[in-house]
């Protein structure tokens, strides 16, 4: 989220990258089965990325989502809900769940 809210910041401005991912949030919550806490995490998220754009023009968005990230400014939920598929066979969460979220 905060990729996709820095680079649509980049190419469309601001007011146009906020209106996308509300309604994308919005969507989510009203046909995808989302939790608010998962909603408000995205809208939160989102933020980040379009505050990354605006406040260092010409910023590697990749590179600004990781170090958001890394830093710990971004809001992760902890825990994957149980209706979301594991991508893993076992029960342990792999690597990538429990040390990188998805941004």
């Amino acid at each position: 989220h905060v990729y996709w809210s820095c680079k649509m910041t980049q190419g469309i401005g601001a007011s146009a990258a906020k209106a996308i991912g509300d309604n994308h949030e919005k969507f989510g919550m009203l046909c995808g089965g989302q939790t608010n806490d998962a909603k408000e995490m995205d809208l939160y998220n989102n933020k980040i990325g379009r505050d990354l754009a605006i406040n260092q023009k010409g910023v590697d968005c990749n590179k600004g989502a990781k170090e958001a990230v890394n830093s710990g400014v971004v809001k992760v939920i902890d825990r994957v809900p149980s209706s979301v598929p594991s991508k893993t066979s076992s029960s342990a969460p792999s690597k990538r769940d429990s040390a990188s979220p998805s941004i």
